[in-house]
């Protein structure tokens, strides 16, 4: 039987059109790891995927702020637009092989 889960990764657009992927691990570095997949439910997760626009609470203003700040820190520039990408994953217990499926992306453009 496949192992299942999923991964967020942070896709930056730069403003001279070269893009950056950071995990969620890295962004959310600052937390507790134990919090990292109750903060990516609770913030980042786009609405198709939980049923509700409640869970992009990263579009609030101070979210948004700290998540660009945060970035800004991070890479030492600011996107204009960050793509948080939603895959699942299904491992292969037998062999290790890894399937990706993309999921959806929770898209922010620099205010």
């Amino acid at each position: 039987m496949p192992l299942l889960s999923q991964r967020v990764t942070f896709v930056l657009h730069r403003p001279d059109g070269s893009i950056r992927h950071l995990p969620a691990d890295t962004v959310l570095a600052e937390l507790p790891y134990s919090h990292h997949r109750a903060m990516l439910e609770a913030f980042f997760r786009p609405a198709s995927l939980s049923g509700t626009p409640e869970t992009e609470r990263i579009r609030r203003p101070d979210a948004r702020r700290w998540l660009w700040d945060r970035l800004q820190t991070l890479t030492g520039s600011t996107p204009v637009q960050v793509d948080i990408v939603w895959e699942a994953l299904r491992i292969d217990p037998k062999t290790g092989a890894l399937q990706a499926q993309p999921l959806d992306t929770l898209t922010l453009q620099r205010p």
